[in-house]
Parts: C-alpha cells; structure tokens; sequence
C-alpha cells in the first residue's frame, strides 16, 4: 500500500509538472552578455555549476602564486598552509554549512514520508475496567509545482551552493597568493637587512681609517665629524631594517598558521620572472576568477526567486496520503483493517492586501541591485587587470633604467676612491656617492620585490595560475578594451 501511494503521488505529480508554463528569465540581457570583446554565453553557467558542484574534480590550484613550480620549499609551504591555516579552516566549515543547508533546502522541497505510533493505557469514569489503544500512522505529502515554483527554489539552493564553493576555491587562491607574495618579501627584506648591515660595516672602517688619518695629521677632523655622522645614520639604517625583517617574518608564519616568533627566514635568491602565462581576452574573466563567477551565480539566484515569487501568486496544489493501523491490543495490530486516504489540497488567497505582489516586485528590485553588483564588479576587475598590465612593463623598465644608474654609481664610488687616497677627491664626495650607491642598490631590490608582487596579483586578477599557466614560455597578449 505504501508503494501503491508513492506511485499514486509520483504520477500526479509529473502529470502535473508537464502542464506548468515556461517562466522567462527576468535579468537584463546587457546582463548576461556585458561589454567585452568575446561575448560570454549564459548557457555557460550551468556547465559553470556542474563544475562546482563536482566533488569528483576538486579544487586545482597552483604551486606557488608565480605560477612557478621549482620553489620546492614554497610550494611545501603552501600545501601545509592550505590544510592548517584558521582562514581556510572556517571557508571548509562555511562551505560544510552551505552543503548541508542544501540538502535540507531540498528536502523540504521534494517527497516526504513520516512515520507515528502511539500507545495509550487508561480507564473512563463510565467503566473501571483498564482499557488500551495502539495506533499507527504512515503520512506521506508532495509538494506540487503547477507553475515551477518549486524547481525555481531548488535552482536557487544549489546556485548558493555553489557561490559556496567559489569562496572556497577563491580563499585557496588569495592565500596561495599572499604566501607566495609575503615569502618573497621576507626574503627581499633579508637582503636589504645584508646590505644595511654591509653598508654600517663599510662605513666604520672608514670611519676608523679617517681617524687613524687624522691622528697622523693626514686629514682634517671636519672629516672625522662626517664619519662619525655617517655611521650613526648608518646603524639607525640598520636597526629599521632589522625590525622590517621581524614583521615580514611574523607576516609569513601567521599566514602558515604558525607561532608569529619573528624568527623564520628564507635563504634563497630572488626568482626569475618568466611570463609563461596567458592573458587571454577580457571575457576570460568570466570564467576564470572565482569572485565573478559567485557575482553572476547570486544573480541567478535572485533571478530563481522572482520566478518562484511570481509563480507563488497563483493556486498552490499539495499532495497528502495517509495509511493508518488502530487496534486494542498490540498484538492485533497488523491484523486489523487498514484505513488509508489521499487528499489533494488547492488553496489561494483571496485578498492579501497585495503582499505576494509586493514580494514579487521586491524580489525584481533586488534582482536589479545584485545585476548592478556584477557589472560594477565587472568593470573593475578588468580595470585592475588592466592596471596592473601597466604598473607590471612601468616597473620593468624601470628596474632596467636603475641596472644602468646602479653600474654607474659603481664605477664612480670606486673612482672617487682612488681619488680620494690620492688627495685629489675630499672625503665628503666620497660620502656622497657612497650613499648614491646604496640608495641604487636599495632600490633595484625594492624594484625586484614590486616585479614580483605585480606579477602575482596580475596571475590572481586573472583567475589564478591553474588555469593560464602553460609549460612552456609564451609571448604575452594584452587585453585590449576598445574594441
């Protein structure tokens, strides 16, 4: 009997779902198809979907935020990081919750089968004799879709979903990203530390060597003031800089879920920039970066729900059947009569004082305010790619510029030198370019280090390294917006 109603309220149901009418998607085409170069196409979104709703294919994310894989310590680094740190951890719990609150969202939506029993013992003030009663009931409800209604909000929950697991695979990303940009960071603040260090013990052998000179009566003491003046600037020099070290190490041992002591470094030399991946077009976006994508699946969502406001204007219709048991005695129970029923349920609000009309054209007006969200997000993160395009060849040339205004003031620092122990040169010249020196050095490691952190956010902004890094080298293409 159970199996009989099921089959019942199953057939009802597809009968009546293969009469509901088509509802049109109310988003602005201009929406849908936004300005760019390679028109994206909506049906893509739901292969977009299935993608994160595989749990078969998993979340490919790449080695290092450079899209470089021979950093074996880095890449170890990230992988360790991606399981322990707090950030990660609560995105894996939040997409657990969007999971589960899924299945339950579904649920409610779909067939249902319950099952009671009671048990009662007990006299009546018209006999004294003890009397018993068993009951058991099996109820089952399905929920009908006249109008789509109901697909419209199972749309809507597996589309939260997977904006769910967009965040996830976007957090991956941002934090193979800051691993990759604070490690190098702190080795660049390693080698600017070297240098400072070098320069406070170049300069006290100066210092030493003017003043052994002046005390020979070879120089004049307005050059052992310099000397003195110059190392403290330089031991002040070196004390920020060792503080600067401390806090890139704390940085990178807080994002690798470790005690922030101050104390880990990286030994390594500053990495090649290859450009081996591929910009593409700007509807590239669309489909690689993952905030974008959760942006166009929470208008879809919203979307889902102007549907199933619409369609909730209308007659809903309920499927009910219900088998019960009832006997004196337990034992008798199954032997009894079965008394079942199937109820269908049509209701409609006569006059609500236009609530699920206003809800209707609420939820459109929400619809327009996520659509405006996503274009606005749009146009900012080709915006930033394109930035970044521009702040990535600027710095470029520009480290290239400081290699030459680097080997020159080498040369002259070395000059003055010989110049200065041949008494030709005073002794403040030969501070000056000794200083002119440093400030290049130090700025084709800060150049190195700004390099670096454009090209990872520019592999970020694009959608992360797993889906435009190639094996071998490639030409890089512009995004080009005016067309």
């Amino acid at each position: 009997m159970v199996i009989c109603a099921s089959l019942v309220l199953s057939g009802c149901s597809n009968l009546l779902e293969s009469l509901q009418p088509t509802i049109a998607s109310s988003i602005d085409p201009a929406t849908g198809q936004p300005n760019t170069r390679t028109q994206y196409q909506t049906a893509a979104t739901e292969r977009l979907r299935d993608q994160l709703l595989d749990k078969t294919a998993g979340l490919k994310l790449p080695l290092d935020g450079l899209g470089q894989r021979q950093n074996s310590a880095l890449n170890l680094a990230i992988e360790q990081a991606l399981q322990q740190n707090h950030g990660i951890k609560e995105q894996h719990a939040l997409h657990q919750q969007a999971l589960q609150q899924y299945i339950i969202n579904n649920a409610e939506l779909r067939f249902n089968l319950s099952l009671e029993s009671a048990a009662s013992y007990g006299s009546s003030s018209q006999s004294s004799r003890a009397s018993s009663d068993f009951d058991l009931k099996l109820k089952a409800n399905l929920p009908v879709s006249l109008w789509g209604e109901l697909d419209q909000l199972a749309k809507a929950t597996s589309y939260q979903l997977a904006i769910s697991t967009a965040a996830l695979q976007r957090s991956q990303q941002q934090l193979v990203a800051d691993i990759t940009s604070a490690w190098y960071q702190l080795m660049f603040a390693e080698k600017i530390f070297e240098l400072t260090e070098q320069q406070q013990q170049n300069t006290q052998l100066q210092l030493d060597a003017v003043e052994s000179a002046y005390q020979q009566g070879l120089s004049k003491s307005l050059d052992v003031y310099l000397a003195r003046g110059n190392i403290d600037s330089a031991r002040s020099r070196t004390l920020d800089k060792q503080q600067s070290l401390t806090q890139a190490s704390r940085k990178l041992e807080l994002l690798l879920a470790k005690y922030p002591s101050g104390k880990l470094l990286v030994e390594q030399s500053p990495p090649s920039l290859v450009e081996n991946y591929s910009l593409g077009v700007p509807a590239d976006l669309l489909q690689r970066r993952a905030d974008l994508n959760s942006r166009w699946l929470g208008v879809l969502v919203e979307d889902a729900k102007v549907a199933a406001n619409y369609a909730q204007q209308f007659p809903q219709f309920t499927l009910t059947g219900n088998l019960s048991l009832n006997s004196a005695r337990l034992s008798d129970l199954f032997t009894q009569n079965i008394a079942w029923s199937l109820l269908a349920n049509l209701s409609q609000n006569l006059f609500d004082s236009g609530k699920k009309q206003a809800l209707h054209r609420q939820s459109k007006a929400k619809l327009i305010e996520v659509e405006q969200q996503y274009l606005r997000a749009l146009q900012a993160a080709f915006s930033e790619v394109e930035t970044l395009l521009e702040s990535k060849n600027s710095l470029k040339l520009q480290w290239q510029l400081n290699q030459q205004v680097l080997n020159n003031a080498q040369l002259s620092y070395e000059r003055v030198q010989i110049q200065y122990q041949n008494g030709i040169a005073n002794y403040q010249q030969v501070l000056n370019l000794q200083q002119k020196l440093f400030d290049n050095q130090l700025a084709s490691l800060q150049l190195q280090q700004q390099r670096i952190d454009k090209q990872i956010e520019l592999i970020l902004a694009i959608g992360g390294a797993q889906q435009s890094v190639k094996t071998p080298p490639v030409e890089v293409q512009t995004i080009d917006l005016t067309d």
